[in-house]
């Protein structure tokens, strides 16, 4: 798979199949520390329907978005490439979710060239084994 994207990071970024990982973004342009990578709406998963997805492979890509206790928790589906993106313990990239504005912002946390894996930390208990 090779797509280009739309959005955002239009012209700036691919999906693309990496060797021993599956799917993940690529940079066709390079990113300077500090550059805003793309910026994602999101899909907000209530907590009843959180409970239903999480029994799917959805799961494998949602953020951890609102707090509501025990198992009350809401979950938001990234629509952009940052839900593509693959964990990294040294990653290049970083995310911030933007509750009040329905988003999620990747950031480059170093200059990253043409042709380099967009990466950024889960921040969660992995439920694969690192591939770096």
């Amino acid at each position: 798979m090779d797509g280009l994207l739309n959005g955002t990071g239009a012209g700036r970024l691919a999906v693309r199949d990496l060797a021993g990982k599956g799917r993940g973004v690529v940079a066709l342009t390079p990113f300077r520390a500090g550059e805003l990578i793309d910026s994602a709406p999101v899909l907000v998963l209530p907590a009843d329907e959180r409970r239903i997805a999480e029994r799917t492979r959805i799961s494998n890509y949602w953020f951890y978005w609102q707090d509501g206790g025990e198992d009350d928790w809401t979950a938001a589906i990234a629509l952009g490439p940052v839900s593509l993106c693959n964990h990294s313990q040294a990653p290049n990239a970083s995310f911030a979710a933007d509750t009040d504005a329905g988003r999620i912002d990747l950031v480059a946390l170093r200059d990253i060239e043409a042709g380099e894996e967009v990466t950024f930390d889960y921040g969660c208990e992995l439920w694969f084994d690192v591939r770096d």
